[in-house]
């Protein structure tokens, strides 16, 4: 019979101990992806984000002539992807959102833009350029709020 001597310096591993240690907050090398401190980061949206079912669309004002898709959305922004032209988009924007079988329009509604990039086209040798734009919404009256939860509540598959 083989006796198993419980202060060897196995390392903890047959005794399923956990072997991991913090590293030094002060330090910045690749340790670092291993802290504790990584794991415990707080989400920065305020609630999460709803999947938007297919044929939920955007109408960015007239100035820019963009239609896009609707990506994900909560009851502070959302975020589209749409067809780029040459210049993205920045600053605060006007759109209309609606469903394509006219289930639901809600229109003048305001987007702080937040990001927007290149979003990479999984399709080889096309030639059209997709783009992201994520954004928050501003100054929503209650009558456009409730529209909102609406939508969310009936043209939202689940969390993003």
């Amino acid at each position: 019979m083989k006796t198993i001597d419980l202060n060897s310096t196995l390392g903890g591993r047959q005794f399923c101990q956990d072997r991991r240690v913090s590293a030094d907050p002060n330090y910045q090398g690749i340790e670092k992806r291993i802290s504790g401190d990584r794991r415990k980061e707080t989400c920065k949206r305020k609630s999460p984000r709803f999947r938007a079912k297919e044929g939920s669309y955007v109408a960015v004002d007239s100035n820019h002539n963009i239609v896009g898709f609707i990506k994900n959305i909560n009851k502070y922004g959302l975020a589209f992807q749409y067809v780029a032209n040459a210049e993205e988009l920045t600053g605060m924007l006007t759109m209309d959102i609606f469903r394509n079988n006219r289930e639901f329009y809600l229109n003048n509604v305001f987007l702080k833009t937040v990001s927007d990039f290149y979003v990479d086209n999984k399709t080889p040798f096309s030639t059209i350029i997709l783009r992201e734009c994520g954004g928050e919404f501003v100054d929503l009256t209650d009558n456009k709020k409730s529209q909102l939860d609406r939508f969310i509540q009936n043209f939202t598959l689940g969390v993003a």
